[in-house]
Parts: C-alpha cells; structure tokens; sequence
C-alpha cells in the first residue's frame, strides 16, 4: 500500500518549472517519513519522457567515496558520467539520496544551477544541515527547500479511504453534525496513536502492529544518531522523552541534562534532524525573554513515549480529569504540526508563542505571522482539550486581543465549530481535525 502524499504536487511543480537555470531541490526531512519514496513515485511518472539518474549514497558507499575525492566540480561531471551515465541538459533529472553522507557534495551544489542549463536536481536527507559544513557555505540563492513531515490528518484519512467523505467538512465547508463531529473525533484519537509515519500508518490500516513498528523507527533513529552525532548514547532518548513530557511548558536544557554542553549540542541536533519543534515565546514587549517550547515530530512517536502505561485515553470517551491531562499537551502538538502543513499552501513565515510577562501565566499557545505581499495577517490560536469552550477558556485571547488590538481569533478545540462574540472582535471556535484556512 503506498499512500498519495499532497507534498508530491510541490516536487512536480519544480521539475516542471521552466527555468534555464534552476536551483538544486533540498528535500528535508526525519528518517521514515517517506522522502525517498515521495520523489520516487514523482520521478517514475518522468521517465518515459526525460532522462533521470537515481542514487542512495547510503547503499553506494563506493561513489560517496569517490565523490570525496572530487577536488573540482570537472572532476564531479566526470564522476557522474562514467558511474552512473549521467548527463546534464536536455531536460534531465538528477536525483541524490541521503545527500550528507558525501562531505564533498555541498560546494558542488552552486554549480550544478550555474552549469547545468536544462536540468534539475533534487538532494534529500535527514540531516541535510551536514550536507554544507564549514569549508561548503550555503549557496545563497542556489537552493530551494520542501521538508516532507508525517502525515497530516488528511493523508491519514485517505490511507483509510475516508478522504472523501469527509473532504468538505475538514474544510469546513459543509455542516458539521453531532454524529459527524464525533466519527472525526474517533477517527483522530486513532490519528493521535498511530501519527503519520507511513509505515505506521499502512500497519494501523492493514490490520498490522504499529507500535512494533514505532519502536523499530525509534531505535533506528536512535543508534543512527548515535552513530552520526557522536553524543552520549543515552541522550538522544533522554532528550526525547524530556520533550515528550514536558509538552505544553516552558522548555529548559537542564530538564534533559545536567550539561548545558550536552543538551544544547542534542536538542540542536535534533532540530537539525526534523525530530525536535522549537517553538520561541515573545512577550509584550521586545526586551522579555523566555525559555522556548519544544514540541515533537510525529504523534505516534510522541505517544508511544509519553503515554507509557498510561491506559489510552479517548478524545471523547475518557472522562476522569487526571486521564484527560497528558491530552492537552498531545493535542497542542497535534495542531502545530496542522499548522506547519499549511507551508506547502500559505505564506506563513513564522509561528511563535506569547507571553504577557513572567508573573501573570498569561499566555496564547501559537501565534502565526503570515507574510502578505503588502502587508501582515497575524493568527492567534489557543489549544483546548474540552468539548465545551466557555469564556474562562478564552479568557487569554482575550488579553492578546486587547493588547494587539486584533478583531478576530482562534481556538482549536474537541467542539463542533461555533463563534463566540466579544464588544469589538470574535474567537471562532474550530475543531482540532479542521483545517485552518
């Protein structure tokens, strides 16, 4: 079962792109989350049309090597032709998976857009921030990226074919009723277990153990960081955990470890790895400073670590408060992760948390700046884990709102949607498996 993934349609519309001289692709992205596959599938519909050369540098530690030793970007044209056929121009497309395995790869990369008319070539990686080190500085203006991450709640719908039935009301264009409302919500406290890692997704559907198969992506994830990042092998599950428990609070380095060294040099790693979400929180005004939230790159991962054993706790069904509590955190990452599908189709430069100040514990979950050609739309959303929003729950939107001075906001909750009506602005109330508009 291979599931249809909406990144798909950004990667075919940059090979189809009708520049002279195009930039390099830069395809990010944590290990599993299908980059390989994507591109795959995209350039399998090419190649009764255009020359393409594939190649996973990871599998072929003999060209990595000798792509090492390459001193110049002649000696790189040759190496490509006499190895793998390859010839620019004409259309062609050049495909380089697990790109930062080669050290020498990244000072090729402005030359294969300054060369090479007529031709596209696409890197991938899960940590392609290696891929230019100190002696390869990015080529500024040479590259474009697209990070491919989990699959949203859409995708995971249509791995169970459920796309569309629910299409219209995902994008809230279509009355959403109570029988409606709560066959989502189940539906999503399946999406909140199982997350969106393909191959978690293609077990949960077929019958199949998914959580095997998280502890297998974990434990992969965790030696090959080990390995690459040459960290203290228990930091990268330490850190992990760390994030997962902390969801939804003000995130600090000696949470994970007494080393300041230690845990500045994995949580940056991890951010560079697609594992880790750091969120900045900006205050009232720009002298205050607080510590980040971090947040994680998957549910299901998130779950598998967080929950432990924790009986599962349903969205709608589970009722004690103490049971209900891990919920806000999960959630609250569930819709930032919604938020950062919106990239493929909004402008939306950042995402960041606010505070009032460090007394008061006043404070809105996300803040999105979207980037207008003339001007700036700013979103302000709260998480609630409630199916019933009342006015003590907005009661910090409120105080953005005055503070702002915006007219509208938003909150992600368990409720059907609804608008709540202030003197002079309005929340609007939109369930979590929504999209924002």
């Amino acid at each position: 079962m291979i599931i249809s993934r909406d990144i798909e349609a950004k990667i075919q519309a940059y090979l189809d792109s009708p520049e002279l001289h195009s930039n390099v692709l830069l395809v990010h992205g944590a290990r599993q989350v299908g980059k390989t596959l994507i591109c795959t599938q995209v350039l399998s519909r090419l190649q009764q049309t255009r020359p393409c050369t594939t190649v996973n540098l990871e599998e072929r530690p003999d060209l990595k090597l000798a792509m090492d030793e390459c001193r110049s970007f002649s000696d790189f044209v040759v190496l490509l032709k006499t190895k793998l056929g390859f010839d620019p121009g004409n259309n062609a497309v050049l495909f380089i998976d697990e790109a930062q395995e080669s050290k020498a790869l990244g000072g090729f990369v402005r030359f294969m857009k300054e060369k090479w008319p007529h031709t596209k070539c696409i890197l991938t990686g899960s940590s392609m921030s290696r891929l230019f080190d100190k002696d390869a500085r990015i080529p500024v203006g040479r590259t474009q990226s697209v990070v491919v991450r989990p699959c949203t709640f859409r995708e995971f719908l249509r791995a169970k074919d459920l796309e569309a039935t629910f299409d219209l009301h995902l994008k809230m264009q279509a009355s959403i009723s109570t029988i409606i409302h709560e066959q989502l919500l189940k539906i999503f406290d399946e999406y909140l277990l199982v997350g969106g890692l393909p191959a978690a997704v293609v077990a949960h559907v077929e019958g199949g153990d998914y959580r095997q198969i998280q502890a297998m992506i974990f434990a992969s994830q965790r030696d090959d960081f080990y390995r690459k990042e040459k960290l203290k092998e228990h930091l990268f599950t330490d850190a992990m955990k760390t994030v997962a428990r902390q969801l939804g609070n003000s995130s600090m380095l000696s949470h994970i470890t007494p080393s300041h060294r230690d845990a500045r040099h994995v949580v940056e790693a991890l951010k560079a790895w697609n594992l880790l979400l750091e969120i900045e929180q900006t205050g009232s005004a720009p002298t205050q400073s607080f510590h980040p939230k971090w947040y994680l790159y998957d549910l299901g991962i998130l779950t598998f670590l967080r929950l432990g054993a924790l009986p599962t706790i349903s969205l709608l069904d589970t009722l004690d408060p103490a049971l209900r509590t891990p919920l806000g955190g999960i959630v609250e990452n569930a819709v930032l992760l919604q938020i950062q599908a919106l990239e493929m189709s909004k402008n939306y430069q950042k995402v960041f948390g606010w505070k009032k100040n460090h007394k008061q514990g006043i404070e809105v979950d996300f803040v999105i700046n979207q980037t207008m050609i003339d001007h700036e739309k700013i979103y302000p959303i709260e998480v609630k884990a409630s199916q019933h929003i009342n006015s003590h729950d907005v009661s910090n939107l409120k105080h953005f709102l005055q503070f702002s001075g915006l007219k509208k906001a938003f909150v992600m909750a368990l409720e059907r949607p609804k608008t709540i009506k202030l003197e002079s602005a309005e929340i609007e109330v939109i369930p979590i498996y929504c999209e924002l508009a």
